[in-house]
């Protein structure tokens, strides 16, 4: 695949990855002049023209999905066979490899990732779009540590498919919910209940069940309790392991009811990593409890009571203590009512008043900031926008006052924000000299970076005829602008024609057929040879020369012949006088 064009706009550079529905390549888009990632459907997958069918309408539904924590899917097409999907480029590394690396990994870490993994959940979720197969290969981190959900809508059409494929089905029953094990019907918490699993191996570096087939995996799923994250890495806080166990409820009804009050409990995880998790199936400690009727007709008719162990009391001596005693209840209960009253109204007002630490935003996209703090009421300004080789546009890099400082609720955040690096138009070279150029790219902040001389019939040797990018284009300050400078027309040699023999019209017509001009035209003479033919050429025949160079030829002139006069016929001479005849 490596070099092939696909849509006549994606040009595969490298492989980068492989998963259970195919292989992702990196792509150049000569379109839009950037980096894509192409995802190539495996042959197998491709016969099933329901399945293609499926994939198409499900991918560009999901295409609809814009948020900084999903990854983007741009075009979606097929060529000679091949069907493809066409998706943002992440420069990072995809969740397992990370787990490979770094597990157990820091409770921070944990809460920070399945955070926004939970926000891009939300966005989908309320757009009517359940993943359905979140697990640490679909998730993907930048380098600066911003986190992106792939695969979603996709997801729904590997399902059914993926039953073929061994090898990924049980890489997807590790995080698959008991509903999807035993084919019930699937929701929001389904997602929630994966993302539970991958927050366990992110704390502890093992998934919660393992076995040697995916039916073994999916059973435990369905019939065992996980072990407690705790028991294998000792480190981890209460709350987080409180919110692990909540997502992994067998009963759907149990976790949580939505990705947004799972972001709530992780924030409150990362301001009291010692607080607890309400479980849905535990009772409240606190329940309100019907108190009985009281009037003073008692509560029977009989003469004697004997429930209450007066038995010897006549029933109007314990009316009367029994009217006593119910004012007695009644007062107790208005001056619980009201004491109660007063000290929840005493603790709502703390409550109120409490300190609020600043949570951790930096490296957070802005929006993604900005909607951290005000889910603990705090709100947020852009107090600066500077430029940054190494963070990206948009990230938080700094909080004032810093972060975990108590403010109070209402308290507005400043924060300074990456404008990315600085970007710079490229100028153009074209027609300078290398010096020329080197002066004008410094100028812009810019520099030469690779020479190549080739040969140009346009432009004069010396001067550069091809620049990449190209002029007017932006370019990060500090960039490198190859140059393609001109070595002059190209050279070609051709061979000289047979002159001997022909006339100057003659000599004209061949040597415009060669390439070759007429140089300069002498005379000489041979006896032997016709007059006005060439009887000399050089360079000879057969001889290469460069194209367009001048032929010299020799014209016989033939010296002028003067004719002989014929005699003309005279009268004899007279005879002399005297002379006889």
């Amino acid at each position: 695949m490596i070099g092939k064009l696909l849509g006549n706009r994606y040009e595969i550079v490298e492989k980068i990855g492989e998963g259970g529905m195919g292989l992702v390549y990196k792509a150049k888009c000569h379109l839009l002049n950037r980096y894509v990632a192409v995802k190539i459907l495996k042959p197998e997958l491709t016969e099933d023209e329901e399945f293609i069918n499926k994939f198409r309408k499900e991918s560009l539904s999901s295409a609809s999905l814009s948020h900084p924590n999903i990854v983007s899917i741009y075009d979606v097409g097929a060529q000679d066979g091949i069907y493809y999907i066409v998706m943002e480029y992440v420069n990072g590394k995809t969740l397992k490899e990370l787990i490979k690396e770094k597990a157990p990994m820091a409770a921070y870490d944990v809460i920070n990732i399945a955070r926004q993994i939970c926000i891009a959940l939300e966005h989908a979720h309320s757009n009517n779009i359940i993943h359905r197969d979140i697990k640490p290969q679909n998730i993907l981190v930048t380098h600066d540590g911003i986190v992106k959900v792939a695969d979603f809508g996709i997801a729904r059409v590997s399902n059914s498919s993926t039953l073929t494929n061994t090898g990924s089905v049980l890489g997807t029953a590790y995080y698959i919910s008991p509903e999807q094990a035993r084919g019930g019907y699937v929701d929001e918490k389904t997602d929630i209940y994966s993302l539970g699993i991958v927050m366990y191996e992110m704390a502890t570096g093992k998934v919660p069940f393992d076995g040697e087939s995916p039916v073994t995996v999916a059973l435990k799923h369905l019939q065992e309790e996980p072990m407690k994250p705790s028991e294998l890495n000792e480190n981890i806080p209460p709350a987080l392991e409180g919110i692990i166990l909540k997502c992994l409820a067998k009963n759907p009804a149990s976790r949580y009811e939505s990705a947004t009050e799972l972001i709530k409990d992780l924030d409150r995880a990362s301001q009291n990593p010692n607080s607890t998790v309400k479980m849905e199936w535990e009772d409240p400690n606190n329940m309100t409890k019907v108190m009985p009727i009281i009037n003073n007709e008692g509560i029977n008719n009989n003469d004697y009571d004997d429930d209450d162990g007066d038995e010897d009391i006549p029933i109007d001596k314990k009316k009367k203590k029994k009217v006593n005693k119910g004012l007695i209840a009644a007062f107790v209960i208005i001056f619980a009512a009201v004491a109660v009253g007063a000290i929840f109204a005493y603790l709502k007002g703390m409550e109120a008043n409490k300190p609020i630490p600043i949570p951790n935003i930096e490296g957070q996209q802005e929006e993604v900031a900005k909607k951290m703090l005000e889910d603990v009421g705090l709100y947020m300004e852009v107090k600066e926008t500077v430029n940054d080789d190494e963070i990206a546009k948009g990230i938080v890099m700094k909080s004032y006052p810093d972060v975990g400082f108590p403010v109070k609720k209402g308290f507005t955040v400043k924060v300074k924000v990456s404008a990315g690096p600085k970007m710079v138009t490229i100028p153009n070279i074209i027609n300078s000299t290398v010096d020329e150029a080197e002066l004008t790219l410094n100028s812009s902040g810019l520099s030469i970076g690779e020479r190549y001389e080739m040969n140009n019939d346009k432009i004069e040797k010396g001067k550069i005829f091809k620049q990449e990018p190209n002029a007017e284009g932006q370019l990060i300050a500090g960039g490198k602008v190859d140059i393609y400078i001109s070595k002059g027309p190209e050279i070609k040699v051709v061979p000289v024609p047979n002159l001997l023999g022909d006339d100057i019209e003659k000599v004209k017509k061949k040597l415009e057929k060669a390439g070759l001009e007429l140089g300069e035209v002498l005379t000489d003479t041979d006896l032997n040879q016709k007059d006005n033919v060439v009887i000399k050429q050089s360079p000879k025949e057969d001889m290469e020369v460069r194209e367009g160079s001048p032929i010299t030829v020799w014209i016989n002139k033939l010296p002028e012949v003067t004719p002989t006069p014929t005699p003309t016929p005279t009268e004899p001479p007279d005879k002399k006088e005297g002379e006889q005849q």
